[in-house]
C-alpha cells in the first residue's frame, strides 16, 4: 500500500513538474512577444521634425481609443498627419508587431467591418 502511495506520488510529481516547465515556457513566450515591439521600438519624432513637417501638412486625422471594438491590448489614441510624400504620427500605440495604415473611403469603427472596405482602400 505504501509502495502504491509513492509510486503514485513520484508519477504526479513527474507531471507536475513537466507542466509547471511548459507553463513557464509559456509565459515567458507571451511576455517576450507583448516585450518586444517595445524593446525594438524606434525613437519617435521630436518636436522640432513635427513643427517642420507642419507647413507641408495637407490633412490631419484622429486616433481615438474610444471606438466601438476596442480592446484592451489593441488601443491607441493621438493625431496622423498627412503630406505629399510622407505619413506620421504623433500619438501613443500599445505595443503591437505589425501595425499596418490603411486609407479607406468611408470610416470604419468596428474593425468587423473592415473586410467590406478593404479591397477599395489603400
Amino acid at each position: 500500500m505504501l509502495r502504491e502511495v509513492m509510486e503514485t506520488c513520484r508519477r504526479n510529481l513527474i507531471l507536475f513538474g513537466v507542466f509547471n516547465i511548459f507553463l513557464g515556457l509559456a509565459i515567458g513566450f507571451g511576455l517576450g512577444v507583448y516585450s518586444l515591439p517595445i524593446l525594438t521600438a524606434e525613437t519617435g519624432l521630436v518636436n522640432a521634425g513635427i513643427t517642420a513637417g507642419q507647413s507641408t501638412i495637407e490633412r490631419r486625422g484622429e486616433i481615438h481609443r474610444n471606438l466601438k471594438g476596442y480592446d484592451s491590448l489593441h488601443r491607441g489614441e493621438g493625431t496622423i498627419m498627412f503630406s505629399n510624400n510622407a505619413v506620421w504620427l504623433d500619438s501613443s500605440l500599445s505595443p503591437s508587431p505589425d501595425y499596418r495604415l490603411y486609407f479607406a473611403p468611408i470610416f470604419v469603427e468596428i474593425g468587423k467591418s473592415f473586410p467590406i472596405v478593404k479591397s477599395q482602400s489603400v
